[in-house]
């Protein structure tokens, strides 16, 4: 008898790591949550199993929430890499990014890429770094639950996003550190010193999109950030459209954007499905 239990002991164990992880209790689709979007700012991109992701809303701080994009037929015994879009608030210009039609549909773009997409809320913009940093602990210390391989993350920011998401990256202080394998910065005004830079990460590639209708000083700020960031050695993808204006990833329908999104979407699937 104790023969036979050492022999289907190894089946059983790999029986309830399998069962160990079911989908989470409030999944939705991705055509529930596009319904309670804020504005109707979709990517102009679009692939076709988008509409087949899946979305689950987790508590990560007190009242705040995140979302979590599942790719379609998704197997929730398995981990995935996950692209966190950083969100500095509440802003003038429109609800938090979680719930617009750009948080939305770039999570639905990057769970249809086969990663994980977060979004999450933040509200208060003076708290936005505490925000962020409270985040990536969540994830880190609930990658299991989450479906998430913690050890593979990357960013995503956009306009006044990106100071947030800059100075996350750029403080080497935190344990996540480690786990950031790219940072996507659009349209925004980079920073090339203190308070946001504390220490240049000269090993996390990242991929910079300059708008060149975007307002002159941001521009500026952009450009001497990639000149600094190159003689640091840092690996940068470096793109200009000099046509676009800030936001054009949903208020530009052309060619050249949908180009770009698809750009960024392979940047970020090569730097973290790459063991």
């Amino acid at each position: 008898m104790r023969r036979v239990f050492v022999i289907l002991c190894p089946f059983i164990v790999v029986l309830l790591i399998g069962c160990a992880a079911p989908p989470p209790e409030n999944l939705m689709t991705a055509a529930d949550k596009r319904e309670q979007a804020h504005h109707a700012t979709w990517v102009v991109y679009t692939l076709p199993e988008m509409n087949r992701v899946s979305v689950a809303s987790v508590t990560y701080k007190e009242t705040l929430t995140m979302d979590v994009y599942y790719p379609p037929d998704f197997d929730f015994r398995s981990r995935l890499p996950a692209v966190v879009f950083v969100n500095a608030g509440i802003t003038p210009h429109g609800p938090e990014l979680k719930d617009s039609g750009q948080g939305i549909s770039w999570g639905q773009l990057t769970a249809a890429s086969g990663l994980i997409g977060v979004t999450y809320d933040s509200r208060d913009g003076g708290n936005a770094p505490d925000n962020l940093h409270d985040l990536m602990k969540y994830i880190r210390e609930n990658g299991g639950s989450l479906r998430i391989d913690s050890k593979r993350i990357g960013l995503w920011s956009c306009w006044e996003h990106v100071w947030v998401a800059q100075s996350v990256l750029m403080d080497t202080s935190q344990e996540y550190q480690r786990d950031l394998r790219c940072a996507v910065f659009y349209y925004g005004g980079l920073d090339t010193g203190e308070p946001t830079v504390k220490e240049w990460r000269r090993d996390v590639p990242q991929f910079v999109v300059k708008a060149g209708q975007c307002p002159p000083w941001i521009n500026t700020w952009l450009d001497e950030y990639v000149v600094k960031a190159r003689e640091m050695g840092i690996p940068l993808e470096f793109v200009e459209y000099e046509e676009a204006g800030p936001f054009f990833d949903y208020a530009m329908d052309t060619d050249r954007s949908r180009e770009i999104i698809k750009q960024t979407l392979d940047f970020m699937a090569t730097h973290l499905l790459k063991e």
